[in-house]
């Protein structure tokens, strides 16, 4: 059978050969909604035998090879970066596709060698199709990918714009910094500010310093801000609180601007006692934190949920590898959410928007 003879059989020559809806075959062939695994085989087996020509098939489905996606994640702090992994499963089990391996590894973000160590070990593997990579730490922002060239790398949470990643998936970083700028400032708008940030050069924390600094600029003349980072660790950014509150008793207020800064400053403003309480304003959300709003040791939240983050980086990837999906744009900005005690993620509606 010629190619262009080939290229004449459409979806519902293969629904009528199989005695099924056109619906069903398109499901299988492109991968949309729920179906069987034996029942998508014996679609794409078919429509293999009718000379079907898709990229799908062409390119995985017919030569039965496996297609793993390797997903590089820090070690810490792990409560966050769960709630992305669950993103990742989820959205692996909704595809149904047993020719999907996803291969999950946590590297120390101190440790920049061995983190570039794992990437290039990877992709020699024959199977490696794609990374969904995690950046953190201390690393030269502009580093070379290894086999970014073949491979497509989409980065979770922070970006690494000066590289070959295909597409970055995550919060507008600068804009939610300068909304927890104007949070903190609502609450406390005269005296000292403590920023306290995760790591200094990681473009995610730089970008919601820069943030929180500019709008802060913009709205007060009268208030100090001083800027420090606690490299992602809780105990050092409980310190860090505690000794700037020890040395400079006209602290008035603190912005915390990572999952990690936040749960430190919400343990050391706990061990100050309620009689020197002052305002916080945090970002990321567990129950330590959901407590703390409770309890009145936190003022509030600004969420970007880390679980819809894996999840829309698990389909895209996806559509790239199965469905020959040409990206148009180079970022996909996921919601930005804000919490008090009396308004928790459970509160809010959350629709799919990746299509």
């Amino acid at each position: 059978m010629s190619s262009k003879k080939n290229s004449r059989i459409t979806l519902q020559n293969i629904a009528d050969a199989l005695g099924i809806s056109r619906g069903t075959v398109d499901r299988a062939i492109h991968s949309r909604g729920r179906i069987s695994e034996k029942t998508r085989r014996e679609i794409l087996d078919k429509a293999s035998a009718m000379g079907y020509i898709d990229d799908k098939i062409t390119r995985f489905t017919t030569l039965k090879k496996k297609i793993q996606i390797l997903a590089l994640f820090p070690e810490s702090p792990s409560f966050f970066y769960d709630m992305m992994k669950t993103g990742l499963f989820s959205a692996l089990k909704e595809q149904n596709d047993s020719l999907l391996e996803l291969k999950i590894i946590d590297y120390n973000p101190e440790n920049s060698d061995g983190f570039l160590d794992i990437l290039k070990s990877s992709v020699q593997e024959d199977d490696l199709k794609g990374v969904l990579l995690v950046p953190s730490g201390h690393f030269d922002p502009s580093i070379t990918l290894p086999g970014s060239a073949k491979i497509p790398y989409l980065t979770i949470n922070t970006d690494l714009p000066g590289t070959k990643r295909s597409c970055f998936i995550g919060q507008d970083l600068y804009q939610s910094g300068r909304l927890g700028g104007e949070l903190i400032h609502k609450f406390c708008s005269e005296g000292k500010l403590l920023v306290l940030s995760g790591y200094k050069g990681l473009w995610a924390h730089d970008q919601r310093v820069q943030g929180a600094v500019d709008v802060l600029q913009d709205i007060s003349t009268g208030q100090n801000k001083t800027v420090v980072y606690c490299d992602d660790d809780i105990g050092m950014a409980a310190e860090l609180v505690k000794d700037a509150f020890a040395s400079d008793r006209d602290l008035r207020a603190v912005l915390s601007l990572t999952a990690a800064a936040t749960l430190g400053a919400v343990h050391a403003i706990e061990s100050m006692g309620s009689d020197n309480r002052i305002p916080l304003v945090g970002f990321d959300f567990n129950e330590e934190l959901s407590k703390a709003l409770d309890d009145g040791f936190c003022d509030a939240l600004i969420g970007q949920n880390p679980e819809l983050q894996g999840a829309y980086a698990f389909k895209l990837m996806y559509s790239i590898l199965m469905n020959n999906h040409k990206l148009k744009n180079d970022c996909f900005v996921t919601p930005t959410e804000i919490y008090f005690k009396e308004l928790k993620p459970e509160q809010f509606s959350r629709s799919d928007f990746f299509i």
